[in-house]
């Protein structure tokens, strides 16, 4: 009774499923809760997209040169020809520097690891180095996998806020064409052509998201990786929340940021509707919430970053899940059994359109996508899912 309730719900359009869902009274609900999803649920809304246009300059990461350190003036006038802003700040001024000067990707030129200065950076998300000429290399190499399908805009405007938000050092964007048809492949060409830190993967039949993702991985070197969704906007200092999110807390085994549009906890409320807006609010997060998070028992893969050898150690995402819906779960649960926790962190945000690829299917096809995916889940497993908690 409860699927057929379900399926019947899901043969009215969106907008009446979303009704219909709300109207059944909360016995209903309860019998529903396993087999719930997101056109039932009302999470096939989309949220506002927002254009970001690709920068002239890419950003630099800052420099702070700690109390008693000396930076020679010819290094600085360097620096700043370089495009990085050099400030001068002791153990006590740091945090306001940074939130006054939004100061997020950035590294501290400091005497000693262990001093104050050091320890309170690294709350920052910034790294440390004491030699200048090392300042580059403190970042960790990280590689950002991107699978898109017919998703030109989107694409086009996920990749433009990654070069126009991201200040750290060492990053390669890896971009995963999944045989599109629109214009797509044409706009990421141009683009690698014309930003070296991007590359592209062409694929020339359609093989879904694990696949895709599975074949940006076999493309990437980094020692950290981030899965990201192509209908996302990343917001200024997201990068370096995530990277320190995994380093200051070894047993994560992967953290996800806050966003607008999501089927679990990571999803927060915001007030927002322009670019600018986007990433005032972004900022504002990145030092109220300063290095907090929140458990999570499973982690949607819009935006989620790890230890490359350990998505590698787990075979990458399961491809049984075909084109996507599920694998999610399964990657969230491989991590948990291996005995790491999963977690959100509150001081990164990423803006989410939502559905841009599952949304494009009729309702019928995507709850049996949904029904198939689930099953294979939970033979694998053993286990009857459960939605996520919100």
């Amino acid at each position: 009774m409860p699927r057929r309730t379900l399926q019947r719900i899901v043969r009215l359009s969106p907008d009446a499923a979303r009704l219909a869902w709300g109207a059944l009274p909360g016995g209903a609900k309860a019998a529903l809760s396993p087999l719930v999803h997101p056109i039932a649920s009302g999470e096939r809304q989309r949220a506002i997209p927002l254009e970001v246009e690709v920068p002239s300059v890419r950003p630099r990461f800052d420099v702070v040169v700690a109390a008693g350190v000396e930076l020679p003036e010819d290094t600085r006038d360097q620096l700043r020809r370089e495009g990085h802003r050099v400030f001068d700040a002791d153990a006590s001024e740091l945090h306001g520097l940074a939130r006054g000067q939004r100061v997020l990707d950035a590294v501290l030129l400091g005497d000693s690891e262990g001093c104050d200065a050091a320890r309170e950076a690294r709350k920052l998300g910034w790294r440390v180095t004491t030699s200048a000429r090392e300042m580059s290399r403190s970042f960790p190499e990280v590689s950002i996998v991107i699978p898109t399908h017919a998703a030109r805009d989107l694409c086009r405007s996920c990749l433009a806020s990654i070069l126009h938000f991201t200040g750290w050092a060492n990053y390669r964007v890896v971009v995963v064409d999944d045989a599109s048809r629109d214009g797509t492949r044409d706009m990421l060409r141009a683009l690698a052509r014309r930003e070296a830190g991007i590359s592209l993967v062409r694929l020339e039949k359609r093989v879904g998201f694990p696949r895709a993702v599975n074949a940006g991985l076999a493309r990437s070197s980094g020692r950290y990786v981030v899965l990201l969704n192509d209908d996302t906007v990343v917001g200024p200092g997201w990068l370096s929340r995530l990277v320190a999110a995994l380093e200051r807390n070894p047993d994560v085994g992967m953290v996800c940021p806050v966003t607008n549009q999501i089927a679990n906890q990571a999803r927060i409320d915001v007030d927002y509707a322009t670019l600018d807006e986007m990433a005032t609010f972004a900022h504002e997060r990145a030092f109220e919430q300063g290095g907090e998070l929140a458990e999570a028992r499973s982690l949607a893969l819009f935006c989620a970053a790890l230890e490359r050898s350990a998505l590698e150690a787990l075979g990458g995402l399961d491809e049984r899940y075909d084109i996507g819906l599920f694998e999610d779960d399964d990657l969230s649960m491989a991590i948990r059994r291996s005995g790491q926790r999963l977690a959100i962190a509150l001081d990164a945000f990423v803006h989410h359109v939502g559905q841009a690829t599952f949304g494009k299917l009729d309702d019928a096809a995507y709850l049996t996508l949904w029904e198939t995916n689930k099953r294979r889940f939970e033979e694998k497993w053993g286990v009857t899912w459960r939605p996520p908690v919100e």
